[in-house]
């Protein structure tokens, strides 16, 4: 089986504008929260963030792509909105979609320090009964996991993180 690796870019100010999808696609929930312990620990990297984050998971690509490039996770904004920019997730339905908060923008588990926090949400059709599936992850720098959990969402409104997710897709 084709292996997955990310390619990270970054913004002329050195800011982390995404990941380019290498190999194939996440098949499942475990392979995606593989990829959002990758991020989440890229997170943790100082100045990498100014902030929270949201980036979504979409089939296209960079210019110029490695022949082995399958789409890109892209930055689409702060997870905090000011009311004057609009995230687009576009008509089409994202592979899935992220917030990554810096260690400065979210709280420590006890014990840990310097960790960044993700979450990742698997869009599914909960009016036909196919639930979202969400997986929330916190790494120190050195990659300790500090907290990883996963679910189906029966209630979108029960984890701030989600319901922004959520809203983002019915919008």
């Amino acid at each position: 089986m084709t292996e997955i690796s990310l390619s990270p870019f970054q913004r002329r100010d050195n800011t982390l504008a995404g990941l380019v999808i290498n190999g194939r696609w996440p098949d499942d929930m475990r392979e995606w929260v593989h990829v959002m312990l990758v991020v989440t620990r890229l997170a943790t990297v100082p100045g990498l963030l100014m902030g929270s984050e949201i980036f979504k998971a979409v089939a296209q690509l960079p210019d110029n792509p490695r022949p082995e490039a399958v789409g890109v996770i892209i930055d689409e904004g702060p997870a905090v909105s000011t009311g004057e920019e609009l995230i687009d997730v576009e008509a089409a339905l994202p592979n899935a979609l992220m917030v990554l908060h810096p260690p400065n923008a979210c709280t420590h588990s006890p014990g840990f320090r310097d960790t960044a926090r993700g979450i990742v949400l698997l869009p599914g059709l909960p009016h036909v009964g196919m639930p979202h599936q969400a997986a929330w992850v916190e790494v120190e720098p050195d990659g300790t996991v500090a907290h990883l959990s996963t679910r189906l969402v029966a209630d979108e409104v029960d984890d701030p993180d989600v319901a922004v997710l959520t809203l983002l897709l019915t919008a």
